[in-house]
């Protein structure tokens, strides 16, 4: 694999609770390119997010980030390359408001952009008083992707971003990745289950299997 591939996953195998969720998965996303992958629902797809993030061990296959894989030595240094969205709703503190959990994200990341931080706030409309425990399931998506796009990512890792919000939220949503994607210097992995959100989106679409992906 080049080091100038973003993300190559090769003959992935994942098992929960000792039951194969799918095999054979594999995937190389070039530089600069949009791939979405789609499922039934209970297929994977989360679970596949969650291999590619470390959160899941395969139990066959392997996963590299620019030909390194995202381990103790490497999670660093990735995760100044990587932005992440996960699915499930993030578990914080009662009161902390969406300004102070931007503000923990910038501290970690050393290239955070506030100026553009600011720019995607204003966009949302997102007020940064507002606690997060108040937020509605759009503002929310908006917040993560905010968190994901601030320091300028190489690589976008979206898990059903858009998944249950109104057109409105989802319209405004997919724009600003759209944007940050046609600037040329973005690599999107979208997981999602709208045939057409990603027929629109994406330069390829694959469907997540039991046994693999498969080319739509």
């Amino acid at each position: 694999m080049s080091p100038s591939v973003p993300l190559s996953i090769d003959r992935l195998h994942v098992k929960l609770a000792g039951k194969t969720i799918f095999r054979n998965v594999s995937l190389e996303l070039n530089s600069k390119m949009f791939v979405t992958v789609m499922g039934e629902n209970g297929v994977g797809k989360t679970s596949l997010i969650s291999a590619l993030m470390g959160y899941i061990r395969p139990s066959a296959g392997r996963v590299l980030f620019w030909n390194s894989e995202l381990d103790g030595q490497s999670r660093a240094s990735l995760n100044t390359r990587i932005g992440w969205v996960m699915s499930h709703r993030e578990d914080y503190p009662a009161g902390l408001s969406v300004g102070q959990i931007l503000k923990i994200h910038a501290a970690c990341r050393k290239n955070w952009d506030h100026n553009f931080a600011t720019e995607l706030l204003a966009r949302f409309d997102l007020d940064v008083r507002k606690p997060l425990t108040t937020l509605s399931l759009g503002e929310q998506s908006k917040v993560k992707i905010c968190k994901a796009l601030a320091f300028h990512p190489e690589l976008l890792v979206l898990d059903e971003l858009t998944a249950n919000l109104s057109s409105e939220s989802r319209q405004a949503i997919t724009d600003v990745i759209l944007e940050r994607f046609s600037s040329g210097s973005l690599s999107v992995l979208y997981v999602c289950h709208s045939k057409e959100e990603a027929l629109r989106l994406s330069d390829r679409v694959c469907v997540l299997t039991p046994n693999g992906l498969v080319d739509r």
